[in-house]
């Protein structure tokens, strides 16, 4: 298909209006899209290569104007991060016209598989689509429960703001800027000052969530990886006295390192909230003439006391019911995050901190590069390809000779391919290394969920399971076998070729043959996996092994990660699938 300058035009007239459509009538306009995903796919990746024309890769790779799909696959080859690591240092120097015309607008900093950060580049126009996407994505979100304006938004997101580059350009996190460029309206709901996230210390943040957000009827927690919402209700059972006189005295405890701009911004939010009953606009004010400032002692002064809060919180504790956000926070209606992969299969191991009617919504397949879907079905997390936000390219999972590259027209349900995206970022025909399965179609146009990376399979003799998979059938063995595990990962073994299963569980098991019930159920449970079970079904894959992992094993691999990435635990996902014991162990017991 040879997309023409009319395509073109309407390409860019398609996001225009996008952009102006409120939410309901940016996903009707978008569903009218998904009938004809071809003829607009053409059109997005001529509109990205006649954005770019002469930029020193475009020249490089001979972009034209009417460039058809055969030859833009025909010059650029699929690319890694590898190929973009100089462009993107040479751009935070201050060059530009590098990968796109121009200089970026921001860089969004992540981690590769090595823990290696990374500076991806971000321009005007894929925030713009980002941005659509993200407005069309809340349109599910805000409308799925008429309750949840009522109350307050509790987002556990990255510090949005990172630094800047050596030529002054700014960088930080995917998350953090998502919330930055969330409407103002929504903005004023949210549970806590957004300041709290410029915080350096991890731990002081953590406090401060809580100790803001207990004070609120928190209705919506949105956060990429739901056991940051475990880790943070741990810290307020742990911490649960504490935090309830402080809201009762209205303060805040001693030696948090906070820097003044944080303070005066805590105070507006304060008053912006109608939580303090000062009129007191800066520190400065409350501060008698001449005396240091000491910006801890102002802001406990400007807090005012909620002893009625304080109380209903009191009330959990004397009732020896659990302090824990079912309890607090009563009318929680939803929370949004990630639901696919193996991160979503572990959502079953928390439900029990939250209201029984919670519904769940898939927060939505993306990544730095982009935004890849969009969900609109509670408790599902296929969603329907963002058509209009980059160009995309899927290899099936067992071609490895990238012999076959289809669109997204081509797609059939229940395949499962390797996803390529070229954005307006500066990414050509970049390899994600992500699985993602087709679960069905809105119109004519796939909904994909994601499965795993590609290093999360397993495939010791061409079996091809997946780390999903295994949390699947974990989940389905749990009761048969009587005990309830708080984390797994298998290792591959190649000699003799078999899946080394390592599990903490939350509890020691009723009865010391528990485990080995549990090893022989989820043999029998993934063996319905057709790859898993022909390999044993022909010896090719022998009996796994069962590991016990000592109480703490989980958080020691959410704390190595952390270290490794510079990551927080919200954008964390846990691998499942290793090929080494070492990478994972813990002083192990059998």
């Amino acid at each position: 298909m040879r997309p023409n300058h009319y395509q073109t035009m309407k390409a860019k007239q398609i996001i225009e209006k996008l952009q102006s459509l409120t939410a309901p009538e940016a996903w009707d306009y978008f569903k009218e899209l998904c009938k004809d995903p071809e003829i607009l796919q053409a059109a997005i990746m001529q509109l990205i290569i006649e954005e770019n024309l002469t930029c020193d890769y475009g020249k490089k790779y001979k972009f034209s104007q009417n460039q058809i799909i055969a030859d833009f696959r025909k010059e650029i080859p699929i690319t890694t991060w590898d190929d973009y690591a100089e462009f993107s240092k040479s751009m935070q120097n201050g060059k530009e016209n590098l990968l796109f015309n121009g200089k970026p607008k921001y860089f969004i900093m992540t981690s590769g598989t090595s823990g290696e950060k990374k500076l991806i580049p971000e321009t005007t126009r894929s925030n713009e689509v980002k941005v659509i996407t993200d407005k069309i994505r809340r349109n599910f979100t805000l409308n799925s429960s008429p309750e949840i304006l009522k109350g307050k938004i509790l987002p556990l997101v990255n510090k949005a703001d990172l630094g800047y580059t050596s030529s002054g350009i700014p960088f930080g996190t995917a998350s953090g800027l998502t919330l930055t460029n969330t409407p103002k309206s929504i903005l004023q709901t949210i549970a806590y000052p957004l300041d709290i996230l410029k915080i350096r210390d991890n731990d002081t943040i953590d406090y401060l969530l809580m100790r803001f957000a207990l004070t609120q009827d928190v209705r919506i927690i949105v956060a990429n990886n739901a056991a940051k919402m475990e880790k943070l209700a741990k810290f307020a059972q742990d911490n649960a006295a504490t935090l309830i006189s402080e809201i009762r005295t209205g303060s805040l405890r001693e030696n948090i390192d906070i820097d003044r701009k944080s303070i005066n911004n805590f105070i507006a939010y304060l008053q912006h909230s109608k939580k303090s009953a000062s009129q007191i606009t800066h520190v400065e004010d409350a501060r008698p003439s001449g005396e240091p400032l000491n910006p801890l002692v102002r802001l406990n002064d400007l807090i005012t006391p909620e002893p009625e809060r304080a109380e209903f919180l009191q009330k959990i504790l004397d009732q020896k019911r659990d302090f824990i956000p079912k309890n607090y926070w009563p009318d929680l209606k939803i929370m949004c995050c990630w639901l696919s992969g193996t991160v979503g299969n572990s959502i079953a191991k928390i439900k029990n901190l939250f209201p029984e009617k919670l519904q769940y919504l898939d927060y939505g397949y993306g990544a730095s590069e982009g935004k890849f879907n969009i969900p609109y079905r509670p408790g599902k997390s296929a969603g329907t390809l963002a058509i209009h936000s980059g160009f995309y390219e899927f290899i099936p999972v067992d071609d490895n000779q990238n012999n076959t590259i289809l669109m997204a027209h081509q797609l059939k349900k229940g395949g499962i391919y390797r996803l390529i995206v070229t954005n307006f970022a500066g990414l050509y025909r970049y390899d994600m290394k992500d699985l993602v399965r087709v679960d069905g179609f809105t119109e004519n146009t796939p909904d994909i969920v994601f499965i795993s990376k590609i290093g999360d399979i397993g495939n010791i003799s061409g079996e091809k399971l997946t780390g999903s998979t295994i949390i699947q059938a974990s989940l389905a063995c749990e009761k048969r076998a009587e005990i309830t595990i708080k984390h797994i990962c298998a290792v591959t073994v190649d000699n003799p070729p078999h899946y080394l299963f390592c599990i903490e569980l939350k509890k020691d098991p009723k009865f010391s043959i528990s485990c080995e019930k549990f090893k022989y159920f989820l043999d029998k449970e993934l063996q319905k996996d057709i790859g898993y079970g022909n390999k044993r079904r022909d010896n090719l894959l022998l009996e796994p092994e069962l590991k016990i992992m000592p109480k703490g094993w989980l958080n020691h691999l959410y704390d190595e990660s952390i270290k490794s990435t510079g990551n927080s635990i919200a954008q964390i996902k846990l691998p499942v699938i290793y090929d080494n014991i070492s990478r994972i162990d813990y002083g192990s017991k059998q």
